[in-house]
Protein backbone atom coordinates (compact mmCIF):
# COMPACT_ATOMS: atom_id res chain seq x y z
CA UNK A 1 0.00 0.00 0.00
CA UNK A 2 1.29 3.86 -0.98
CA UNK A 3 2.21 5.97 2.18
CA UNK A 4 -0.39 8.28 -0.08
CA UNK A 5 -3.61 5.70 0.54
CA UNK A 6 -2.15 5.83 4.38
CA UNK A 7 -2.62 9.47 4.46
CA UNK A 8 -5.76 9.32 3.13
CA UNK A 9 -6.84 6.88 5.57
CA UNK A 10 -5.86 9.04 8.36
CA UNK A 11 -7.33 12.46 6.90
CA UNK A 12 -10.35 10.36 6.10
CA UNK A 13 -10.64 8.99 10.06
CA UNK A 14 -9.93 12.66 11.33
CA UNK A 15 -13.33 14.26 9.55
CA UNK A 16 -16.86 14.12 11.06
CA UNK A 17 -18.62 13.54 7.91
CA UNK A 18 -20.09 10.00 7.12
CA UNK A 19 -18.16 6.39 6.97
CA UNK A 20 -16.88 5.35 3.70
CA UNK A 21 -19.08 2.09 3.66
CA UNK A 22 -22.06 1.69 5.36
CA UNK A 23 -21.03 -1.29 6.79
CA UNK A 24 -18.14 0.46 8.75
CA UNK A 25 -19.77 1.73 12.39
CA UNK A 26 -16.44 2.27 14.49
CA UNK A 27 -15.56 6.01 14.44
CA UNK A 28 -11.94 6.40 15.24
CA UNK A 29 -10.98 8.86 17.88
CA UNK A 30 -7.96 11.56 17.09
CA UNK A 31 -4.90 10.98 16.57
CA UNK A 32 -3.46 10.95 19.75
CA UNK A 33 0.61 11.64 18.47
CA UNK A 34 3.64 11.95 20.91
CA UNK A 35 4.43 15.31 22.18
CA UNK A 36 7.95 14.79 22.21
CA UNK A 37 10.32 14.72 19.27
CA UNK A 38 11.18 11.59 17.95
CA UNK A 39 13.37 10.19 14.83
CA UNK A 40 12.67 6.11 14.17
CA UNK A 41 16.32 4.95 14.70
CA UNK A 42 15.96 1.24 13.32
CA UNK A 43 13.29 -1.22 12.76
CA UNK A 44 12.56 -5.01 12.02
CA UNK A 45 12.58 -4.48 8.16
CA UNK A 46 15.58 -1.79 7.74
CA UNK A 47 18.37 -4.02 7.60
CA UNK A 48 16.50 -5.43 4.21
CA UNK A 49 15.83 -2.13 3.17
CA UNK A 50 12.02 -2.42 3.59
CA UNK A 51 9.42 0.03 4.86
CA UNK A 52 7.77 0.26 8.11
CA UNK A 53 4.41 -1.47 7.23
CA UNK A 54 1.35 -0.15 7.28
CA UNK A 55 -0.46 -1.22 10.48
CA UNK A 56 2.59 0.81 12.55
CA UNK A 57 2.16 3.83 10.56
CA UNK A 58 -1.27 3.40 11.75
CA UNK A 59 -1.32 2.28 14.83
CA UNK A 60 1.40 4.83 15.82
CA UNK A 61 -1.00 7.81 14.49
CA UNK A 62 -4.16 7.02 15.48
CA UNK A 63 -4.42 3.45 17.77
CA UNK A 64 -6.26 0.21 16.71
CA UNK A 65 -9.34 1.94 14.95
CA UNK A 66 -7.29 3.44 12.15
CA UNK A 67 -5.70 -0.10 11.14
CA UNK A 68 -9.14 -1.65 10.91
CA UNK A 69 -9.76 0.73 8.48
CA UNK A 70 -7.87 -1.07 6.29
CA UNK A 71 -9.52 -3.18 3.52
CA UNK A 72 -7.97 -6.77 4.91
CA UNK A 73 -9.48 -6.01 8.69
CA UNK A 74 -12.84 -3.88 8.04
CA UNK A 75 -14.12 -7.37 8.97
CA UNK A 76 -11.60 -8.10 11.88
CA UNK A 77 -10.98 -6.72 14.62
CA UNK A 78 -7.79 -6.18 15.63
CA UNK A 79 -5.81 -6.06 18.54
CA UNK A 80 -2.23 -4.86 19.49
CA UNK A 81 0.50 -6.02 22.44
CA UNK A 82 3.14 -3.45 22.96
CA UNK A 83 5.45 -3.46 25.14
CA UNK A 84 8.37 -0.54 25.26
CA UNK A 85 11.87 -0.77 27.02
CA UNK A 86 15.63 -0.40 26.72
CA UNK A 87 16.47 -4.08 27.29
CA UNK A 88 15.66 -5.77 23.60
CA UNK A 89 16.94 -9.05 25.33
CA UNK A 90 14.01 -9.43 27.12
CA UNK A 91 11.75 -7.37 24.80
CA UNK A 92 12.36 -10.22 22.45
CA UNK A 93 11.52 -13.17 24.88
CA UNK A 94 8.63 -11.11 25.60
CA UNK A 95 7.60 -11.14 21.95
CA UNK A 96 8.66 -14.61 21.59
CA UNK A 97 6.73 -16.32 24.46
CA UNK A 98 3.64 -14.68 22.90
CA UNK A 99 0.62 -17.34 23.06
CA UNK A 100 -2.50 -16.25 21.18
CA UNK A 101 -4.49 -19.15 22.92
CA UNK A 102 -3.29 -17.84 26.51
CA UNK A 103 -2.59 -14.13 26.34
CA UNK A 104 -5.62 -13.31 23.78
CA UNK A 105 -7.89 -12.64 26.76
CA UNK A 106 -5.60 -10.05 28.15
CA UNK A 107 -6.22 -8.14 25.05
CA UNK A 108 -10.18 -8.17 24.94
CA UNK A 109 -10.83 -7.83 28.78
CA UNK A 110 -9.40 -4.13 28.62
CA UNK A 111 -11.46 -3.64 25.79
CA UNK A 112 -14.42 -4.60 26.73
CA UNK A 113 -13.87 -2.39 30.21
CA UNK A 114 -13.20 0.38 28.12
CA UNK A 115 -16.63 -0.20 25.95
CA UNK A 116 -18.56 -0.08 29.32
CA UNK A 117 -16.22 3.39 30.62
CA UNK A 118 -17.31 4.84 27.59
CA UNK A 119 -20.72 4.42 28.21
CA UNK A 120 -21.13 5.01 31.69
CA UNK A 121 -22.22 8.51 33.23
CA UNK A 122 -20.37 7.52 36.21
CA UNK A 123 -18.23 4.76 37.12
CA UNK A 124 -18.65 1.50 35.73
CA UNK A 125 -18.64 -0.42 39.12
CA UNK A 126 -21.53 1.97 40.21
CA UNK A 127 -23.87 2.35 36.72
CA UNK A 128 -23.50 -1.07 36.71
CA UNK A 129 -22.94 -3.04 39.81
CA UNK A 130 -21.37 -6.37 39.64
CA UNK A 131 -22.80 -6.57 36.40
CA UNK A 132 -19.35 -5.13 35.24
CA UNK A 133 -17.12 -6.66 37.41
CA UNK A 134 -18.54 -9.98 36.74
CA UNK A 135 -18.47 -9.80 33.05
CA UNK A 136 -14.66 -8.03 33.32
CA UNK A 137 -12.98 -11.31 35.52
CA UNK A 138 -15.00 -14.10 33.27
CA UNK A 139 -13.63 -11.79 29.91
CA UNK A 140 -10.33 -12.16 31.55
CA UNK A 141 -11.05 -15.78 32.20
CA UNK A 142 -12.70 -16.87 28.56
CA UNK A 143 -10.65 -18.92 26.34
CA UNK A 144 -11.42 -17.19 23.13
CA UNK A 145 -11.43 -19.31 19.57
CA UNK A 146 -10.71 -17.85 16.17
CA UNK A 147 -7.89 -15.54 16.88
CA UNK A 148 -5.05 -15.27 15.19
CA UNK A 149 -1.66 -14.01 15.44
CA UNK A 150 -1.12 -11.71 12.21
CA UNK A 151 2.21 -9.89 12.52
CA UNK A 152 5.30 -8.70 14.88
CA UNK A 153 7.25 -5.59 14.40
CA UNK A 154 9.81 -3.59 16.86
CA UNK A 155 11.18 -0.49 16.10
CA UNK A 156 14.32 2.15 18.05
CA UNK A 157 12.96 5.35 18.91
CA UNK A 158 15.20 8.30 19.56
CA UNK A 159 13.67 11.13 21.37
CA UNK A 160 15.26 14.29 20.81
CA UNK A 161 15.82 17.77 22.02
CA UNK A 162 13.78 20.90 20.41
CA UNK A 163 17.09 21.37 18.22
CA UNK A 164 16.22 18.31 16.89
CA UNK A 165 19.89 16.59 16.64
CA UNK A 166 20.52 16.08 20.19
CA UNK A 167 19.27 12.78 21.62
CA UNK A 168 17.40 12.48 24.76
CA UNK A 169 16.85 9.16 25.31
CA UNK A 170 15.85 5.69 23.31
CA UNK A 171 13.07 3.46 23.22
CA UNK A 172 12.51 0.14 21.73
CA UNK A 173 9.04 -0.31 21.26
CA UNK A 174 7.69 -4.43 20.55
CA UNK A 175 4.14 -5.10 18.84
CA UNK A 176 1.99 -7.97 18.23
CA UNK A 177 -0.26 -7.59 15.95
CA UNK A 178 -3.59 -10.29 16.57
CA UNK A 179 -7.21 -10.03 14.36
CA UNK A 180 -10.41 -11.73 14.92
CA UNK A 181 -13.64 -12.65 12.38
CA UNK A 182 -16.03 -9.73 13.86
CA UNK A 183 -19.22 -12.05 13.89
CA UNK A 184 -16.79 -14.68 15.41
CA UNK A 185 -16.21 -12.64 18.39
CA UNK A 186 -19.40 -11.04 18.80
CA UNK A 187 -21.22 -14.32 19.74
CA UNK A 188 -18.06 -15.37 21.95
CA UNK A 189 -18.79 -12.13 24.47
CA UNK A 190 -22.38 -11.90 24.00
CA UNK A 191 -22.21 -15.07 25.55
CA UNK A 192 -20.49 -14.01 28.52
CA UNK A 193 -22.58 -11.19 28.80
CA UNK A 194 -25.66 -13.20 28.62
CA UNK A 195 -24.31 -16.04 31.62
CA UNK A 196 -23.50 -12.72 33.67
CA UNK A 197 -26.39 -10.97 33.97
CA UNK A 198 -27.92 -11.69 37.64
CA UNK A 199 -30.61 -9.00 38.76
CA UNK A 200 -30.53 -10.64 41.91
CA UNK A 201 -27.38 -8.53 42.19
CA UNK A 202 -28.17 -5.84 40.73
CA UNK A 203 -30.64 -2.58 41.35
CA UNK A 204 -33.49 -2.06 39.19
CA UNK A 205 -31.16 0.56 37.79
CA UNK A 206 -28.31 -1.62 37.70
CA UNK A 207 -30.15 -3.66 35.75
CA UNK A 208 -31.57 -1.46 33.57
CA UNK A 209 -28.14 -0.15 32.37
CA UNK A 210 -26.95 -3.72 31.95
CA UNK A 211 -29.56 -4.59 29.36
CA UNK A 212 -29.36 -1.23 27.43
CA UNK A 213 -25.28 -1.78 27.26
CA UNK A 214 -25.86 -5.68 26.43
CA UNK A 215 -27.97 -4.91 23.36
CA UNK A 216 -25.79 -2.13 21.98
CA UNK A 217 -22.30 -3.05 23.40
CA UNK A 218 -21.07 -3.49 19.59
CA UNK A 219 -21.22 0.24 18.48
CA UNK A 220 -17.98 1.90 18.67
CA UNK A 221 -16.57 -1.39 20.14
Amino acid sequence: MKRSLIIGILFFAGCSGEPKEAQISWTPPPPERDTALYRIADHKSLSAGEDIPDWVLLYDNGGIGYIEYLPEYQDRYVFIAKNTGVNVSALEQWQGAFSVSLDFARLVAPRMQDRFTRESATFPEQEYGGFFEAVIKAAYDAAYAGAVLEDTFWQKKQYVDEDGVTVDREVYEFFILVSIDKKNLQRQINAILGNTVSARFLTKQQTAAAERITKQFFEGF
